[in-house]
């Protein structure tokens, strides 16, 4: 039986007891947001240091922990500080087939950097600064609000 589109019908009640064809989005219109800041999933953002010194005894790459601690710990959501998966999991691939490979940048060529350029074109006199500081290698503090939007008209 192929059913109806409810076009032109607005009594609800109608469209279910007529057996009209239609998609419950009953508390769809209220999803709760999970940013990087939020705690409640934070650990499943990444590797904690318990699973990267697990994985590392599994494989008996414990004497490795330092380097990859050094190289690929630095992620921070919520409340923990996790190690990016795709470079661990790249650099214990590649010591499993030769134990003296060095650490490297695993994503550097996942992808271009026509968004960066485009942004930084874009970006205030101060962003730019703060992007600066960070390839230098310094740190920059910035304060997140979740409550904010942009409608894609604000420059950075």
């Amino acid at each position: 039986m192929i059913k109806m589109l409810p076009v032109g019908v607005e009594n609800f009640e109608e469209i279910r007891t007529e057996d009209y064809y239609y998609v419950d989005k009953t508390g769809m219109n209220n999803p709760k947001v999970l940013s990087i800041t939020s705690v409640r999933f934070d650990e499943y953002f990444g590797f904690t240091d318990s699973e990267v010194r697990e994985m590392l005894s599994y494989y008996d790459l414990g004497n490795k922990y330092d380097m990859i601690k050094e190289w690929y710990d630095g992620y921070h959501f919520g409340n923990a500080g996790l190690y990016c998966p795709w470079d661990v999991i790249s650099y214990c691939d590649e010591l499993l087939d030769d134990p003296q490979t060095e650490p490297k940048d695993y994503w550097s060529n996942t992808s271009s950097n026509d968004v960066v350029k485009r942004f930084l074109q874009m970006a205030k006199a101060d962003t730019r600064d703060d992007i600066e500081r960070l390839i230098a290698g310094e740190t920059v503090l910035k304060t997140i609000n979740e409550e904010l939007t942009s409608t894609g008209s604000n420059r950075a």
